[in-house]
């Protein structure tokens, strides 16, 4: 299992009328409340907030999930590195 998630290196994002958000190339589910859903990507997180977000799918060996809810905002941060100067 581990090997086929660390081969997903693409993102997609679809949105379908600003209800259904299908991800692929998710890594890890790092919360899912009904106001905020947190994924890691390749290299990023994606924060997704809004009101009654429901995980719908969640497919950990393709990197795919699917949300259902009313997306209010995406939000993305690059994890940082931890390589220092020396």
């Amino acid at each position: 299992m581990e090997n086929s998630v660390e081969r997903v290196k693409n993102t997609k994002i679809v949105i379908t009328n600003r209800t259904l958000t299908n991800l692929c190339g998710v890594k890890k589910v790092n919360s899912a409340t009904e106001s905020c859903v947190s994924v890691m990507l390749a290299g990023e997180s994606l924060v997704i907030e809004g009101k009654n977000l429901h995980i719908q799918k969640l497919d950990v060996d393709t990197g795919v999930v699917d949300i259902e809810g009313t997306i209010t905002s995406f939000k993305f941060a690059r994890e940082k590195s931890n390589k220092g100067f020396f």
